[in-house]
């Protein structure tokens, strides 16, 4: 218990010293909020790309659930989607969205925790791997063509791009083309497993995600239909530009940038990337010539926040039927493995 609240201190910490330097150093500006605001129609078409890729990475998931045999309608789907956002922005460690997402969604259609908990962890895999397939397809075309703001990212985040897209690759081949007895992801990961407690947690994520590799089809559509979404999301970010009325940003390296600072931002420091998303963004955009990458974060963010308070309000409407405590969520997906067939 001490050591969750001293993880969620440091956390804390280190979210509010970013945002003190950002603003110390005029990295957060008032006049980009009040451009974006006088610009309105141009952040409501970046809202209206990001609800895009929201509806997309959720028919996704309900791809992949139902690949699992999983018999549940698309929904329930969309309202456990929404709750599993609310608890991931405004209870942030108190309850894991995903695990709330579980909860429910097993709560439905009993008889299928090991199918949900698989659908939800490869959700999570194939949604960044979209990422990386999108940033390195666009980077390996802005490099063919000779395209001046590729030369601008620098030599670091061309390689990162580059070493991450190969890791993919071979995640992939491992997963679809090699069956478990031979597996060398899968070996390794046990090897140290066995020395290291604290690789137990990627050993059972990768054995979670092994039961899609059957279900090639459903995979390769779901990469595909990853790259769509976020594809979607760099529409939002080129309308977010507009906004702030940022010129000499090149379109073709958002689809670079958007990808890289969203997979900074997704790790589990802030909420909703609080802070890391902010500082990777800065970063990234300086490459680019501008220091308002953190003003651009903003826009996501408010319209993130604005998606998980529908989410609450769904939430609540759950509740009023089946109310929700840490400790029934807890013996529910512990009890739930028992029961499956």
């Amino acid at each position: 218990m001490l050591r969750t609240h001293l993880i969620t201190a440091a956390k804390l910490l280190f979210t509010v010293g970013i945002f003190a330097l950002l603003i110390s150093q005029d990295f957060l500006s008032l006049a980009s909020i009040e451009t974006a605001i006088s610009r309105w129609p141009w952040v409501v078409a970046g809202w209206g790309c990001m609800t895009c890729t929201t509806m997309i990475a959720v028919v996704r998931w309900h791809t992949l659930i139902r690949a699992q045999g999983v018999p549940i309608r698309f929904r329930k789907t969309l309202q456990t989607a929404l709750i599993g956002m609310f608890f991931n922005i405004f209870l942030p460690g108190s309850l894991s969205g995903d695990l709330v997402k579980g909860y429910y969604v097993v709560r439905a259609v009993p008889g299928h925790t090991s199918g949900v908990v698989s659908s939800i962890l490869f959700d999570r895999v194939v949604g960044m791997s979209g990422l990386i397939v999108l940033a390195t397809l666009a980077l390996g075309l802005g490099m063919s063509t000779g395209g001046d703001w590729s030369a601008m990212l620098g030599t670091p985040i061309i390689v990162a791009v580059l070493a991450v897209a190969s890791f993919v690759t071979a995640f992939y081949i491992a997963l679809l083309a090699i069956r478990e007895a031979h597996d060398p992801i899968l070996r390794v990961l046990r090897y140290f497993t066995s020395r290291f407690s604290f690789v137990g947690g990627p050993l059972r994520i990768y054995e979670g995600v092994r039961v899609y590799h059957d279900k090639r089809r459903v995979t390769l559509t779901s990469i595909a239909v990853s790259v769509v979404a976020h594809g979607f999301l760099v529409g939002a970010w080129i309308c977010y530009v507009q906004a702030i009325a940022l010129d000499g940003i090149p379109t073709a390296a958002l689809f670079v940038v958007v990808p890289v600072g969203m997979l900074v931002a997704a790790i589990p420091i802030g909420p909703a990337g609080i802070g890391t998303g902010h500082a990777a963004f800065l970063a990234i955009f300086t490459l680019l010539g501008s220091d308002r990458g953190a003003d651009l974060f903003n826009l996501v963010l408010v319209y993130q926040f604005l998606q998980a308070g529908v989410g609450g309000l769904v939430y609540l409407s759950v509740k009023t039927h089946d109310p929700l405590s840490k400790e029934d969520l807890m013996r529910e997906m512990a009890e739930a493995p028992a029961r499956n067939p």
